[in-house]
């Protein structure tokens, strides 16, 4: 017996209402043991392992189990039988298996004596099959309400081929589901709406979990049988007959499987059919014909509810900022990461205006990538932004300000102006421009309008809103030029402009964005305001309002 294997059975010895059926033994680097836990009249039996890295844990699991497979019809208890714990981290063996058994102990109370069920929806445990390839279908929530055993086809396509461990895995993009003749799309995008190589899957709503013991989902497709209709199987027969998938190469099948969640909402598992070998057989009825399943293991691959309540559910801007309308004028290196910002944020609807091409130089400081070569700045971080999230509306235009700067002093044009630009809620300007910020404040628009800009070495940000936008900006500008050092000067007849890092100007703007985003959430007005960053002793932000 390993000294290993020795300090564990001291350990658990002296544990109160624990006893030891079998002694922990070494088995290869595990430690594995048979316990007794007593809680009140109740005495239950686990095999008990401990895996290698413990104390510590293994991809963010814990490394020592308790199992007992008749326990499988209780919440929390793995399709192995294993006892779903999480408890405190601790480096110290001997505190780490008091608070595992304690843990077990509360389980016992909670699930196996008083039987709770949480609050929170679980999905149903479903095991990916394991082929060379692994796929994962992405879907969000459609307007309609499917009946049960309806079912149709679906269209998908290809998004992306990414890797999980060492295999490959596909990442596909469901686009709608037909109804009859009529199709319901998924809530993308425009632009993944629009992606092209279309392919077709089939689905069925049965309503009920196809699960066994709660919620472990059926294994084999005769398991999977008393959730369908005869209608579906003899659908599924049709399929096979036609053989079209296999005409056309098409040697895997999604198929669809809908279920109604606690929430009422609908989830979809996918069980992929092999067209060689369909999982469905007929078989006669009385005068008739009939379909059944054959009893052959499912091959379930991974879907994810990737709706937009889901998708930014950890955490986004407040409704009043990302249902509106948003434009942003200027988007470079403050720009850029104000995008990035309320895309992340969940906004959906961004124009983004400017005349300008995004250089290798301008990389280093803002959100653009490099490897896009040369590029028109809003066809650029347009393009990344709905990278970003598959629910934002990007408008690049190049040339909105040059054009209102033409028509400006015409008189029949100002009316027109100020109609375009009021057709957004918010306008964000970004440019540093003396002449938009004058032009946002003589327009007199009715939009929320805020400007922002860093000062030399991001010394201050500064946010001008209404009223008096123009001038409070000039103002406070002049009193930061007097104190400025020398601009950041390349080589050739370009611009000199500002010095400060990506990270000097990010802590910035992350921080405005903050204070903006909770002042408009709590329905205070906007104020003028500017913040000053003091890096004598230590680094630290002050917010100065006006």
């Amino acid at each position: 017996m390993s000294d290993r294997a020795n300090l564990i059975n001291s350990i658990v010895e002296d544990l109160p209402n624990i006893k030891i059926i079998r002694h922990f033994v070494d088995d290869y680097g595990n430690v594995l043991g048979r316990v007794q836990l007593m809680h009140a009249a109740v005495e239950l039996e686990f095999d008990v392992e401990v895996k290698p890295p413990y104390p510590l844990q293994f991809h963010e699991t814990e490394t020592i189990r308790f199992l007992n497979p008749t326990l499988i019809e209780y919440n929390h208890v793995n399709r192995d039988g294993s006892i779903c714990i999480h408890t405190t981290h601790s480096p110290d063996i001997k505190q780490k298996i008091e608070w595992d058994f304690n843990s077990l102990m509360e389980w016992i109370e909670k699930y196996y004596l008083s039987n709770i069920e949480d609050n929170h929806y679980e999905h149903i445990v479903v095991s990916e099959y394991q082929s060379e390839i692994l796929s994962c279908y992405l879907f969000t929530e459609v307007k309609h309400n499917f009946q049960k055993n309806s079912f149709g086809n679906f269209f998908y396509s290809l998004l992306a081929v990414g890797q999980e461990g060492k295999k490959e895995k596909d990442t596909y993009l469901i686009h709608n589901y037909f109804v009859g003749k009529i199709p319901y799309e998924c809530n993308w995008s425009s632009l993944y709406k629009q992606q092209s190589g279309f392919l077709q899957g089939i689905y069925v709503y049965i309503e009920a979990p196809p699960v066994k013991h709660k919620r472990f989902a059926v294994e084999s497709w005769s398991e999977l049988e008393p959730f369908v209709s005869q209608e579906f199987l003899k659908f599924l027969y049709d399929i096979d007959k036609k053989g079209a998938y296999k005409k056309a190469g098409i040697k895997k099948l999604p198929l669809f499987i809908g279920y109604k969640i606690p929430t009422g909402e609908i989830h979809w598992q996918c069980a992929i059919i092999d067209t060689d070998n369909f999982p469905n057989e007929s078989l006669r009825l009385g005068n008739g014909y009939g379909g059944q399943f054959k009893d052959m293991p499912i091959n379930w691959s991974s879907t994810k509810n990737c709706s937009y309540k889901y998708f930014f559910g950890r955490g986004k801007f407040s409704e009043k900022i990302t249902e509106k309308k948003i434009l942003l004028i200027g988007i470079g290196a403050v720009g850029s990461m104000v995008a990035t910002a309320l895309t992340r944020g969940g906004c959906k609807f961004l124009s983004l205006v400017d005349y300008d091409v995004k250089e290798p130089e301008n990389v280093c400081r803002s959100e653009y990538d490099f490897n896009t070569g040369i590029n028109n700045k809003v066809i650029d971080l347009g393009l990344k932004l709905t990278k970003i999230s598959p629910f934002i509306e990007i408008i690049p235009d190049a040339n909105m300000m040059d054009a209102i700067k033409y028509f400006i002093n015409n008189g029949k044009s100002e009316e027109a102006i100020k109609k375009r630009i009021e057709e957004f809620d918010i306008i964000i300007d970004c440019t540093t421009d003396d002449d938009v910020a004058y032009i946002l404040d003589f327009l007199n628009l009715k939009n929320e309008i805020i400007s922002l800009s860093i000062t030399n070495n991001a010394k201050e940000l500064l946010c001008s809103v209404k009223p008096n936008l123009y001038e409070w900006l000039n103002n406070r500008n002049n009193l930061n030029l007097k104190n400025d050092e020398a601009f950041y000067e390349p080589t050739g007849c370009w611009s000199p402009t500002f010095k400060a890092s990506y990270n000097d100007i990010s802590v910035l703007v992350q921080f405005a964005l903050k204070h903006i985003n909770l002042s408009i959430e709590s329905g205070k007005p906007l104020r003028h305001f500017f913040l000053s960053a003091e890096t004598e002793n230590e680094f630290n932000i002050k917010l100065h309002q006006f």
